[in-house]
């Protein structure tokens, strides 16, 4: 039976352990500190802030705006707990799905009643499963992979397929295409020694937005779908950190393309594009506002792209997450699951 070998180890998307083993044995680790409680709220293109919802929450990861923007789906929880709420606008009142386990990256499907996101299957497996979010019935898991997570991230406006990122054997994170109907097989669309993600269709289906650090940093690409075809650079060096992928968003029309790096304080970019048969054209970016040092900001824009949803902490000084280091964790290991012969 399984063994626990760690406990409080801070565990990213797609399974990535923030830990190193040294030669000698011992293993320096981050822990999973929980942070602060921080406020869902509207910022604008001008950078000012409008209420949303007034209830502190350990939000984590993106929210998701429903297709009639009259809902919102977003995380909430631990490194090693969460579920997903889903919040009515209208109403100002929120529910939890009834899940278990680790849950999290809910995207809504075409049909604003249903959402897709990554949870942890009862035999441990990470997988991919809908739910709908009024909560009637049970999840459908369409997902089995014990060693790879995939991280939903967009659905095709005719509801055919999900875009995921998946960390590949032998490349960087890729971007697939899983059907959403049929034998659900995934297909690659984007599978290169280098890390590519945050992938979004357009409104049309037409085109997928997504980031790569090809050139060393991130960067904001656009291809067509189902392609083939070449690509289309919006962005130029944004992005400096290969471990903080930019965050990419369409206005609902398809005519701008939003983005941004996941910290607080950073600036949200906008770039006006054309789609004209098989042409893509891109203006060059433009900073809308930069957000302050106390608010991230998410591109999930409103239909009009007027106001983007945010998360406001009480304070601009960022929480600290443990440094452990536990000396000799190899021999630990040992004694903990003796080896069998």
């Amino acid at each position: 039976s399984p063994v626990p070998v760690f406990e409080h180890l801070q565990v990213e998307r797609g399974g990535l352990a923030e830990a190193a083993l040294a030669s000698e044995g011992s293993l320096v680790s981050v822990g999973n500190d929980a942070g602060r409680p921080v406020t869902a709220t509207w910022i604008t293109r001008t950078g000012s802030l409008e209420p949303l919802d007034s209830q502190q929450r350990l939000y984590r990861g993106l929210p998701s705006l429903s297709p009639s923007g009259e809902r919102l789906a977003f995380t909430v929880g631990t490194g090693t707990e969460s579920d997903i709420w889903i919040y009515d606008l209208a109403q100002h009142v929120s529910s939890r799905l009834a899940l278990r386990g680790q849950n999290q990256d809910p995207v809504w499907m075409v049909d604003g009643q249903r959402i897709i996101y990554s949870g942890q299957a009862p035999d441990a497996e990470s997988s991919l499963f809908v739910a709908r979010a009024d909560g009637v019935g049970s999840p459908e898991r369409i997902t089995h992979d014990r060693l790879r997570t995939e991280t939903p991230t967009s659905v095709s406006p005719d509801g055919q397929f999900v875009v995921v990122t998946k960390n590949g054997v032998t490349t960087g994170n890729d971007i697939l295409m899983r059907p959403l109907s049929s034998d659900r097989k995934p297909q690659p669309f984007l599978a290169t020694p280098f890390n590519e993600g945050r992938a979004v269709f357009s409104p049309d289906g037409r085109w997928v937005a997504y980031t790569s650090d090809e050139t060393g940093s991130g960067n904001v690409y656009v291809r067509p779908f189902p392609g083939p075809g070449g690509k289309w650079v919006v962005s130029a060096s944004e992005s400096t950190d290969r471990n903080l992928p930019l965050l990419i968003g369409w206005r609902r029309d398809g005519k701008e393309l939003y983005y941004s790096e996941p910290t607080a304080g950073a600036t949200v970019m906008a770039a006006s594009v054309e789609t004209n048969g098989e042409a893509f054209t891109a203006q060059p970016p433009h900073a809308l506002f930069t957000a302050p040092p106390n608010v991230t900001v998410y591109p999930v824009a409103t239909r009009d792209g007027s106001r983007f949803v945010a998360f406001l902490a009480a304070e601009s000084v960022a929480p600290t997450r443990p440094l452990d280091l536990t000396l000799n964790w190899v021999e630990e290991l040992k004694r903990l699951v003796p080896a069998t012969r």
